[in-house]
């Protein structure tokens, strides 16, 4: 029983993974989006990407119920309880949820970056708008328009 719990939470892991990958894939698009400046494509896979963490949040809701059943069989705190030599298939476990762990980290780094990015793009929009305005103030300051009536004399 304890050795399906585990071979369970392999599957759930290596589909984790597997939309991990997915994730940092779309994340380095979007590092080139931001670049480019294509904001229409940004919000599509911004939309994309939300859709990838809703499924590894259900994964992750799995894993968790695996892991609780398996340490209530087990009569174990912690993963590091198990004994390695009596569940073979634990260290492939373990080898998946480090990978899972570097993935991780560079989704990390790749989404900084992004944000990084995404804040000078917004400075920029935000230094250009406050020149719009003051030309705007400008272009009212001398173009004003005449109001009422205006009498011209013609007589010499």
């Amino acid at each position: 029983m304890s050795n399906n719990k585990i071979n369970s939470m392999i599957e759930v892991s290596l589909e984790k993974e597997k939309l991990l990958n997915q994730f940092l894939d779309s994340t380095n698009i979007q590092s080139k989006l931001i670049g480019e400046e294509e904001f229409e494509k940004l919000e599509d896979l911004i939309s994309k990407k939300s859709g990838i963490m809703e499924k590894i949040d259900k994964l992750d809701n799995q894993f968790v119920k695996e892991l609780e059943e398996f340490k209530t069989l087990e009569g174990i705190q912690s993963m590091e309880d198990i004994d390695g030599d009596k569940y073979k298939n634990l260290k492939q476990l373990k080898s998946t949820i480090e990978r899972i762990g570097e993935i991780l980290k560079e989704i990390y780094q790749v989404d900084s970056e992004n944000t990084k990015l995404i804040s000078r793009n917004l400075d920029g929009v935000k230094s250009e708008l406050r020149h719009v305005k003051n030309s705007k103030v400008a272009y009212k300051g001398y173009n004003v328009e005449p109001t009422g009536s205006i009498m011209i004399d013609e007589r010499k």
